[in-house]
């Protein structure tokens, strides 16, 4: 088996290659995320509009003062407990950072909606061509 190999060869190891460990933790966590985007999605004012204007089901009306039922439901069970036991409660950052927060979400949706048409934007611009 020398003589084959020739005199002067060496003991060479064996290459091996790396080999990934998948044990599914990572396709697990993906699959999570990509359930918790999908229940976000499903919880998203736009569908919420889009799912009642095709539906049979009659109108909803509700009276809510910033039009976010999260904000007005904790808002809501604040005004009950300060009624109930006569004391006003202070405003924490952390109540005023996730006011602000659904706020902000809120007016990023609503702004989705804003740009529709563009048919209306021409009219504009021809009405300034004509007016300078």
């Amino acid at each position: 088996s020398d003589e084959e190999r020739g005199e002067d060869a060496a003991f060479r190891p064996l290459k091996r290659q790396a080999v990934p460990y998948d044990d599914g933790r990572k396709s697990a966590k993906a699959e999570r995320e990509l359930n918790r985007m999908k229940k976000r999605l499903q919880q998203t004012e736009l569908l919420k509009d889009l799912r009642e204007e095709h539906s049979s089901r009659p109108a909803e009306v509700a009276h809510a003062a910033t039009g976010d039922e999260k904000l007005d439901a904790m808002e809501a069970e604040r005004d009950d407990w300060e009624e109930s036991h006569m004391v006003r409660l202070t405003t924490t950052r952390a109540e005023k950072k996730a006011r602000k927060a659904l706020l902000r979400e809120r007016e990023r949706l609503t702004n989705l909606g804003i740009v529709e048409d563009f048919g209306d934007m021409d009219d504009i611009i021809a009405a300034d061509a004509e007016a300078a």
